[in-house]
């Protein structure tokens, strides 16, 4: 097996001194006896009171484990009698400096490869922790278990040795008043009711927020603390990819479940890295991840071993096909409005920590006793705190939101060719569309990453990018692209070529002001971006490969609470029937044959990206005002339900269909445009009897700049590339020559027809039309350079 180190640490956010020591042990010495070939070994050292402690265990710990009796027979006892011997030694060092309040928390990763299996042995003390990455399915194994004060044995220890533990954000360890049990017993209690009645306290003088450390001598004489480590042994498997030890900075602020994305991104996003950068960027995105987190004031440390069991690929038919995966669903809470921070309800209804959404608010107290009764059924009938895997709170922005949420949905689509639907649900005036659309809305960030992902393999592949916009209203379909105001079918949508995106967001600048004028609630939008990639031919395969079509759909589904009007004819259908799908997709057992797609336009213009075998991401939002109390019950309930959602992502066959592709399309039509043009060069150099024949040159660059414009259309094209190796061959013809210079002016013209196209202020066409003007100047100034180079190179070259 071979494996892969990283190591990241950052001071934090609030601490002037990183405390954290990590340490990578990349070959342990092998004994003649041993059982193992190869021994390494990652280490977490998590200091308090000082760095002496963490900084002891740094350069000691390899000494320690090395000379224990037991190492290379039994790594448990050698891990165990190791740290016995390490607290041991510093104890003594820390009487005599008198260092009585340094001490530093363990956390020990020994990885072992033997002939017939690779095995992780654990060593714990302290709230460090240990996880177990696998893949596929993305799932991980907490290795370690957190020794804090807040576990009943923990608890039971420190009781049964006269001290008590107290609530002062943190659980922490204290000595007890000893021989005053009456005293002893009301500060339990006391300290129970300040944690359930108050917010709890940053600061606290003293006292240790977990129960088992290394050092702490102070703590140590009373035997409240205990150096006494937790093994744990597991062998590795083919389907587990990594192990991660952090520091309690991360795991206070992230959950394991969202560490578990945030490795499988990283694994993605660097498959064809070198080894030991895929896990330095495991480690530095965990640390970035937390660092992140608004509650986060603690040193934050990562440190990965990667095992090269397999690498990640990007997609193939072989391998990635069923790729599994789970519906990314967050909940988004807005800020007050103005006019709710003016009225009565200037305070937030709910509260919430980590990933946790309570209702603290309870608008029924206080009635009389008939109203009474029938609040507290309605608080039975529905719970008052939802947890989520993202949950993103008012002051988060939306680069957030898309990074964690909507960016795998997007990667899926450009990189493996997995269809994905992005959506926005939610209550009236809770922040949905603000969450979508715009330059900084997750559209926005998805076409920056899509077109910076066809700038990436402007070498390898060619792309062809199509975008439709349409807004259905009472089952009434309209197309925002297209110039009429007539209704249409899914099927006669019209998709609208895009160049770059620039070209993308002006297009849907365009379609969706047409559509404010008369945008309601109970309208959805819907941005639909289709992307087909071919690899280009190389020298080995002069053929180009097969076309991969894939689809993303954007929606900004109409407010949710149209779906439960009284009034039955006022009720959404699209909206129900979306609802209705998603709901059967959480569900154990889904066929997508069976998935009411014909139950609704909606449904039926995103039935290629919805269902179980397609990405999907799921925005949420929700407001925090006391009026929303109803609807944002009914949006929780229904987010929790979608996070059931299990995904076999799978490609479309016929988005593999090269015939049903615009990309073969626009190559046929070239095709029979360079047919005609050469025609009619060569009717133009052809005299007859009467004399010249006369060439319409209108006609003729009307055909040039149609030519050039499906060029431009399929993206990273070697036809629009300024071709610097051609122009130093001598045998390059002088008609390739006037083409190109022909080409380009086509190209120009087309880009000016595309600005004038845009509908955008005056001012910014004005700029774009004069930096046309420059490239054209530009451009013909290569042109001269590029003459003159021919002519000196000809007045050079000998005669053979």
């Amino acid at each position: 097996m071979r494996l892969s180190f990283g190591a990241t640490t950052d001071v934090g956010n609030c601490r002037a001194l990183n405390e954290d020591k990590c340490q990578i042990y990349r070959d342990l010495p092998i004994a003649p006896t041993d059982f193992a070939r190869r021994r390494s070994a990652i280490a977490m050292f998590d200091g308090h009171g000082g760095l002496r402690a963490a900084s002891f265990l740094e350069a000691h710990f390899d000494l320690f484990f090395c000379a224990d009796p037991h190492y290379g027979a039994d790594t448990t006892q050698a891990l165990q009698g190791c740290i016995r011997a390490l607290d041991a030694k510093f104890l003594e060092l820390a009487r005599q400096k008198k260092w009585p309040f340094d001490g530093s928390t363990l956390a020990v990763v020994v990885i072992e490869t033997m002939d017939t299996t690779t095995r992780v042995t654990t060593a714990n003390v302290g709230d460090s922790r240990a996880v177990l990455f696998s893949a596929p399915p993305r799932r991980v194994t907490q290795l370690t278990m957190d020794q804090k004060p807040d576990r009943p044995d923990e608890v039971t220890r420190v009781y049964e040795g006269g001290g008590f533990v107290a609530f002062r954000n943190h659980y922490r360890a204290r000595e007890s008043s000893l021989g005053r049990p009456q005293q002893f017993l009301r500060r339990i209690h006391d300290m129970w009711t300040h944690k359930m009645t108050r917010k709890p306290l940053r600061v606290y003088p003293g006292g240790l927020a977990c129960s088992r450390s290394i050092g702490d001598l102070d703590c140590k004489q009373t035997g409240l603390v205990i150096a006494d480590a937790e093994c744990a042994s597991v062998d590795v498997t083919p389907s587990e990819i990594a192990v991660v030890v952090a520091s309690d900075g991360v795991w206070e602020v992230v959950t394991n479940d969202v560490a578990a994305q945030c490795i499988e991104k990283a694994l993605h996003r660097t498959a064809s890295a070198a080894p030991n950068t895929q896990a330095e960027a495991v480690s530095a995105d965990i640390v970035a991840m937390a660092k992140k987190q608004p509650h986060s004031t603690d040193n934050i440390t990562a440190v990965v071993a990667v095992f090269r069991l397999f690498k990640f690929r990007r997609a193939t038919s072989a391998d990635m096909d069923g790729f599994p995966d789970r519906a990314h669903v967050c909940v988004r809470i807005r800020p007050l409005l103005r006019h709710e921070r003016e009225h009565d309800n200037t305070k937030h209804a709910w509260t919430w920590h980590k990933n946790t959404l309570s209702q603290q608010i309870f608008p029924a107290q206080g009635r009389p006793s008939s109203e009474d009764n029938a609040a507290e059924k309605r608080k039975k009938d529905k719970p008052t705190a939802y947890t989520f895997d993202n949950l993103f709170l008012p002051e988060t922005p939306t680069s957030m939101v898309y990074s964690l949420v909507a960016k795998g949905v997007v990667e899926n689509a450009t990189m493996r060719g997995y269809n994905g639907v992005i959506a926005a649900y939610g209550q009236a005036n809770s922040g949905k569309t603000h969450s979508l659309k715009g330059k900084t809305g997750v559209i926005g960030y998805a076409l920056r990453d899509i077109f910076q992902h066809v700038a990436n393999e402007r070498l390898s592949a060619e792309f062809v990018i199509r975008v439709a916009c349409v807004e259905i209203r009472n089952e009434v379909l309209q197309d925002l692209l297209d110039t009429s105001l007539s209704s249409t079918h899914a099927a006669a949508v019209k998709d609208e070529p895009v160049l770059n995106l620039t070209h993308a967001l002006a297009l849907i600048d365009a379609a969706l002001a047409k559509q404010e004028r008369t945008r309601t609630h109970q309208t959805h939008t819907v941005l639909r971006i289709t992307l087909e990639r071919q690899a280009k031919a190389t020298r080995d395969s002069h053929a180009s490969s097969g076309i991969q079509v894939s689809t993303l759909h954007f929606v900004d589904l109409a407010a949710s609470e149209s779906v439960r009007a009284k009034d039955k004819r006022a009720i959404n259908k699209s909206l129900l029937a979306f609802g209705h799908i998603l709901w059967k997709m959480s569900g154990n057992d889904v066929d997508q044959a069976h998935l009411p797609y014909d139950d609704s336009q909606l449904t039926r213009f995103l039935r290629p990206s919805l269902g179980p075998h397609a990405a999907l991401a799921l925005v949420c939002t929700v407001a925090p005002s006391v009026g929303a109390l109803a609807e944002t019950h009914e949006t929780l309930k229904f987010a929790g339900r979608m996070q059931r959602i299990q995904c076999l992502l799978q490609r479309d066959d016929v988005g593999f269909d090269v015939a049903a592709s615009f990309m073969d399309t626009f190559r046929h039509e070239i095709e029979h445009l360079r047919v005609v043009l050469d025609q009619t060069q060569v009717a133009a150099s052809e005299v007859s009897s009467d004399g010249p024949i006369e060439v319409d040159e209108s006609d003729v660059e009307t055909k040039r700049a149609a030519l050039h414009n499906l060029h431009r259309v399929i993206l990273n094209s070697h036809e629009v590339e300024f071709d610097q190796h051609s122009s130093n061959r001598s045998t390059q013809s002088s008609s390739h020559d006037d083409d190109d210079a022909a080409i380009h002016s086509a190209t120009l013209q087309i880009l000016r027809n595309h600005v004038q196209r845009l509908s955008i202020p005056a001012d910014d066409e004005l700029e774009l039309l004069q930096g046309l003007t420059v490239l054209e100047r530009t451009y013909q100034k290569a042109l001269v350079r590029r003459d003159s180079s021919s002519m000196d190179a000809t007045k050079y070259t000998l005669p053979c």
